[in-house]
């Protein structure tokens, strides 16, 4: 996207330059009062204008924006305001709005994706009030109105993750991210299932946290709409055919936890027409939950992915205490069970943890256990979590081609095999990534350099 051209409309000279400061790398020009907005927007083109709600003189904020509004059609507008529940739906007409004190990242994510939105022709906007008409309901008052994002971008792709909080005061987060070697029509939405999880997964910082609570299938397909603001989204409005949506049940806590919240909300995301959304569910694995989606669910379009990470039940046990309630080989089976009936293959994720799970013997137990299931096709991992609690490294790429190359030479079939080099580091990979820090802060203004 070219520099963007932003209007900033405050009677506080030191809100003005606040302002101003965070958005370096964006043209601005500031007005100070409605006559000075209006004579800027009638000489000027802008992308997007900021309107403090509260405005000395003739004009309020929101009796400025529609002036503006007038004037420039294309150009997006956002209410700024201090005090949120009094304008959630006055703000109704306008293109969003932004709290007082929002931190840099939020304030530039609130205007990228204003702009992304308000360049949406016609028939791309009808499509995306399709898609709020249909997921909307019941889901504005369970959204929390705070998010925060952190970016990464790469050569090995875009991942954005959003932190919140929800209305009764918990943290939550979820994820989009596009991998650099795919189509820019792809991308993955990641969606929490549970706030907390207690787990105690060994290399994962969400496991680490206690369960709080299960999310409500309106409450998924909240995040969802939030994360279709995306830039990253848009594919979905503007070419819908060729839009490929992934929804990855993972962000935090296990999705066969709460297996009748989550199927409920993909169920809505299949209703709906175009883009084709497609699902899947990443877990450990839980027998009884599992046998529970065979009995109730198998029909629905989902795709399987078992955290396996070790096929040695003794060494999985220890990186994932909570699997010593489940029977491996039962587990197991119940994969292969969905797999044979949907005729779709489960996809097994081992991220490699460096003297723990890389060796011979992990290699001669993968070909033992899944070598004749051709049901089974194993997808090979760097581990990328958050630095400082656990004694695990993250692999290089040598390393994962070499376990790889240990895989074939034992005789396992290499086109059932697949390396996936997770975007970014630490804080910005998968699952159970993201510092708590980061979670228990990320509502209260404090920015992403502060918090590293």
């Amino acid at each position: 996207m070219d520099m963007l051209k932003v209007l900033i409309v405050d009677d506080d000279e030191d809100e003005l330059v606040i302002l101003e400061d965070a958005l370096l790398g964006f043209q601005t020009l500031t007005a100070d009062s409605s006559g000075t907005a209006l004579a800027l927007v009638q000489r000027n083109k802008f992308d997007v204008a900021l309107v403090d709600v509260v405005l000395s003189g003739a004009n309020s904020g929101f009796e400025l924006a529609q002036k503006l509004k007038a004037v420039d059609p294309e150009m997006a507008i956002i209410i700024h305001t201090g005090i949120p529940e009094t304008y959630i739906e006055t703000t109704t007409g306008f293109d969003g709005y932004l709290l007082k004190g929002s931190d840099e990242h939020h304030l530039r994510s609130v205007l990228i994706n204003a702009i992304h939105l308000k360049r949406l022709s016609v028939e791309e906007r009808l499509r995306r009030d399709e898609l709020y008409l249909l997921l909307e309901p019941d889901c504005k008052q369970n959204i929390t109105d705070s998010h925060f994002q952190l970016t990464y971008n790469g050569p090995q792709g875009i991942s954005e993750r959003w932190l919140g909080r929800w209305r009764d005061g918990f943290p939550s987060a979820w994820v989009i991210y596009r991998l650099g070697h795919q189509s820019p029509n792809r991308f993955t939405i990641g969606l929490a299932s549970t706030v907390g999880c207690g787990l105690g997964c060994r290399f994962c910082m969400s496991a680490q946290r206690p369960f709080e609570r299960i999310l409500k299938s309106q409450e998924m397909l909240g995040q969802f709409l939030l994360a279709s603001n995306s830039g990253l989204a848009q594919v979905m409005f503007q070419r819908p055919e060729e839009a490929e949506v992934i929804v990855s049940h993972v962000c935090e806590g296990d999705p066969l936890r709460n297996i009748h919240n989550v199927m409920a909300a993909i169920r809505k995301l299949s209703e709906v027409r175009s883009p084709r959304i497609r699902s899947k569910l990443t877990s450990i694995g839980f027998e009884d939950q599992l046998r529970v989606y065979i009995n109730r669910y198998i029909d629905m379009p989902v795709r399987h992915y078992w955290s396996v990470h070790s096929f040695r039940p003794e060494v999985r046990q220890w990186l994932m205490p909570a699997t010593k309630q489940h029977n491996f080989y039962a587990v197991m089976d119940l994969y292969s069970q969905i797999a044979n009936i949907t005729g779709e293959a489960v996809t097994d994720n081992f991220s490699i943890m460096p003297g723990y799970n890389d060796g011979d013997e992990e290699v001669e137990a993968i070909v033992r256990k899944i070598g004749e299931r051709p049901e089974h096709q194993i997808q090979i991992l760097p581990f990328t979590g958050a630095p400082g609690f656990h004694p695990f490294i993250t692999p290089s790429d040598d390393q994962l081609e070499d376990f790889q190359y240990r895989l074939v030479k034992k005789g396992f079939d290499p086109s059932r095999i697949e390396i996936h080099r997770i975007i970014g580091g630490g804080d910005y990979g998968g699952c159970g990534t993201t510092v708590p820090k980061y979670r228990d802060r990320a509502s209260s203004g404090a920015s992403c350099e502060e918090v590293r």
